[in-house]
């Protein structure tokens, strides 16, 4: 199955880019920690506050039979798909609270 790296520039919502980098709770964290990361990162402004951040970012695609068959069966290549396994939402819960018990 062809494929290829394609290289850009996205924009990411704030709250989204907040989970993607560890569930911080400030914009500027986040901003912080792809800097540090070596990705430039620019905040999107608008209503006055930054609402998206605009960055750099590789992803993969392939080419595949998508209009006939969504993917399913690669008979003739037809539409390239964007695949971006890296752009991941997380669920953080709470860890469990084990209460110390005597044992009789």
């Amino acid at each position: 199955m062809p494929a290829r790296y394609v290289y850009g520039t996205i924009e990411v919502p704030a709250d989204k880019l907040m989970n993607w980098v560890g569930g911080v709770t400030k914009i500027d964290a986040a901003q912080s920690l792809l800097g540090q990361g070596g990705i430039p990162n620019v905040g999107v402004i608008t209503g006055g506050k930054i609402n998206t951040i605009r960055m750099e970012h590789v992803w993969v695609e392939a080419y595949v039979d998508y209009t006939t068959s969504r993917g399913e069966i690669n008979k003739i290549p037809n539409t390239w798909i964007p695949m971006d396994a890296s752009y991941k939402q997380y669920i953080f819960t709470q860890g469990m609270v084990l209460a110390r018990t005597q044992m009789c």
